[in-house]
């Protein structure tokens, strides 16, 4: 398990040091020099910690929030034991770190609904040490009526067609249990979608936006135990609700739906890169959750990115390319591509409105679908990202791979030749 740490030792003194020094400096002390907080009046400590965890690698084990109230702990500690440093502060995080992962893990039962109609087949499902389960009607000791009865601004309640589903996790704390559960959901939903979203057309009718999801999520998610009882009053509201959704008949083709769901789960959990393909499954499934359609775009551009291993420093043509990599007629494909990108970078960077967004998302939506179940299929054929990128740069025209297949051996005899007259020196 990876301990906690500051991202970049570069960082250290041009961005850490900088700002552990703010507060040093406008530390308040009482007469008897003990320190009892920062002064307000002339820096905002709160934003200046907030800066301070932008810069920490928190571990896997620990869910971020948990990770930023442990540094707010550890710089208010550290100041009182008047060791405001950075090796101070780290270690404190690591102390509470190590503290909480101590802790036992409980079982902790997240309740929502989803935009699926009910049929006796939708069984449990299981992801490692986590499992969904579906309900025509709510749980036996369930209910969500006490969490935002009387919200005036957003008024809960879950689609009585909607299905319920209860997702069980283990885990150490609330915060935890909410994103554990909702991950691995999403990701189910994820893999869902990419198979019922290959062989369906985005359709907006009336005129409010809907997102260009098959399933989606209802709008709120509570935490229980195993009983029913809430294990918390905090709930989480589903960002992206707008309104209920027509409902999904899964029934007819469920057979099929899961064959190719525990196919891919199947192909991806071997691979040496599993958590990225897991990631990459969820941005899609959230992307997609978006009312708006430009959002949505803008969005699903990032899983398109995410999907072709383009890195920060690699410009939209890198991105463009690879997407095209596994069509044939490439220059068509690549056309579409470049006029998707167009859209996307004038919306992002010059503020101009995507008038076909709706029929823009369909066609980027085609590609990612093509690119994420790619990157999962061939998952195990590659012993790491960077030799799967290292495939997706190859040309797609066989007499260029026969004629860089040609170069490489006479580059290898060439190699050859000069190891063996340096051996005879």
């Amino acid at each position: 398990m990876a301990e906690s740490k500051w991202t970049q030792a570069k960082d250290r003194n041009s961005l850490i040091e900088p700002l552990i020094k703010m507060l040093h400096d406008h530390s308040k002390l009482d007469e008897k020099g003990e320190f009892v907080g920062f002064d307000f009046n002339k820096i905002d400590s709160r934003e200046v910690i907030d800066n301070l965890s932008a810069l920490v690698d928190y571990s896997e084990d620990l869910p971020h929030i948990k990770g930023e109230e442990f540094l707010r702990s550890a710089v208010h500690n550290a100041a009182r034991n008047n060791r405001l440093s950075s090796g101070a502060i780290i270690q404190e995080v690591r102390n509470a770190e190590s503290n909480y992962l101590s802790k036992p893990l409980q079982s902790q039962y997240l309740l929502t609904s989803m935009s699926i109609k009910y049929f006796d087949d939708l069984k449990k499902i299981i992801f490692e040490d986590t499992s969904i389960r579906f309900f025509r009607t709510l749980p036996k000791g369930f209910s969500q009526d006490h969490f935002g009865a009387e919200d005036i601004l957003y008024p809960i309640k879950a689609p009585e067609y909607y299905t319920w589903v209860k997702v069980h996790v283990k885990t150490r704390c609330e915060h935890s249990a909410f994103v554990k559960a909702l991950d691995t959901l999403d990701l189910l939903r994820g893999i869902w979608n990419l198979s019922l979203d290959r062989r369906r057309r985005i359709m907006f009718l009336g005129v409010r936006p809907q997102p260009a999801n098959s399933i989606v999520l209802g709008p709120i998610h509570t935490l229980h135990d195993r009983h029913g009882s809430p294990i918390t009053h905090v709930y989480q509201w589903e960002p992206n609700y707008v309104q209920p959704q027509r409902l999904q008949e899964l029934v007819k083709d469920y057979s099929n739906l899961r064959y190719w769901e525990l196919k891919r789960r199947r192909c991806f959990q071997r691979s040496p890169y599993a958590n990225y393909i897991r990631n990459t499954i969820i941005q899609y499934a959230r992307a997609l959750d978006e009312a708006n359609s430009q959002t949505a775009l803008m969005k699903l551009w990032s899983v398109l990115e995410r999907a072709t291993l383009t890195r920060s420093h690699e410009g939209n043509d890198v991105t463009v390319r690879r997407a095209s990599f596994f069509f044939d007629n490439k220059r068509y494909h690549t056309a579409t591509l470049q006029r998707l990108r167009l859209n996307r970078n004038q919306f992002v960077h010059e503020g101009i409105e995507i008038l076909d967004s709706q029929d823009s998302l369909y066609k980027l939506r085609k590609y990612v679908i093509y690119c994420i179940d790619f990157l999962i299929q061939l998952s195990t054929k590659f012993e790491g990202l960077d030799e799967y990128r290292g495939f997706l740069d190859l040309p797609n025209d066989s007499s260029k791979i026969r004629n860089l297949e040609k170069r490489l051996k006479k580059e290898d005899r060439w190699v050859r030749l000069y190891k063996a007259l340096k051996n005879e020196v």
